[in-house]
């Protein structure tokens, strides 16, 4: 049972260790976004603060400090404001972080299955190929492959993928052509290598 935990442990820690070697380049990006958040939290707790001094500052009828009450007004509208800014920029900065780092997996897969022995192809099928290409494909993006079989436009249709790529100087045959056209898909070709182009089109991604 301790060994157990113990072997739980270690592979959390080499997960923990994998995760922050991709976000090491954007360590950057974690310090602004992790400020931005203290400084949510802190306004989001000075506020309620603020509004027991502008409880305060009514003691009864005829007894307002409207000075001191317009003031608290003013800087909470600023802290509200200051808070809603600071979220907004934190969320840009997040979402710009899983993007990059997404980015980076996915180049790094390419480069691995440009490495891939062909027995690998060979055990899986282009229907399993396929299926992954439907659950992991990003709607409007680009499809890079080396298949150039009918199946690639009904996949491209299914995933919405308006644009296919196809790498390493692999030809279309003319039905896959025909049926390209016919639904409004780009079919393009190049003799680069998946990877290849898969990097050049991640650096020319916001």
């Amino acid at each position: 049972m301790y060994q157990n935990s113990t072997d739980i442990q270690r592979k959390n820690r080499q997960t923990l260790k994998r995760i922050l070697r991709y976000i090491r380049p954007y360590r950057g990006l974690v310090i602004l976004s992790l400020g931005l958040s203290i400084l949510t939290v802190g306004l989001t707790l000075y506020i309620p603060i603020l509004t027991g001094h502008g409880v305060d500052a009514i003691v009864g009828k005829g007894q307002v400090d409207f000075a001191g009450l317009l003031s608290i007004i003013i800087s909470i509208a600023i802290s509200i404001s200051v808070t809603a800014s600071a979220q907004w920029v934190m969320n840009h900065i997040n979402n710009k972080i899983t993007y990059h780092i997404v980015r980076d997996l996915r180049i790094q897969a390419f480069n691995h299955l440009q490495e891939l022995p062909l027995s690998y192809i060979d055990q899986h099928s282009s229907g399993d190929l396929l299926s992954r290409v439907i659950s992991r494909s990003v709607q409007g993006g680009l499809w890079i492959t080396i298949m150039n079989n009918l199946n690639v436009a009904a996949v491209a249709v299914l995933a919405d993928i308006p644009c296919v790529l196809l790498a390493e100087g692999v030809e279309a045959p003319e039905d896959l052509c025909e049926k390209c056209a016919e639904e409004g898909i780009f079919l393009l070709g190049s003799d680069r290598s998946a990877y290849e182009l898969a990097a050049a089109y991640a650096q020319n991604q916001p």
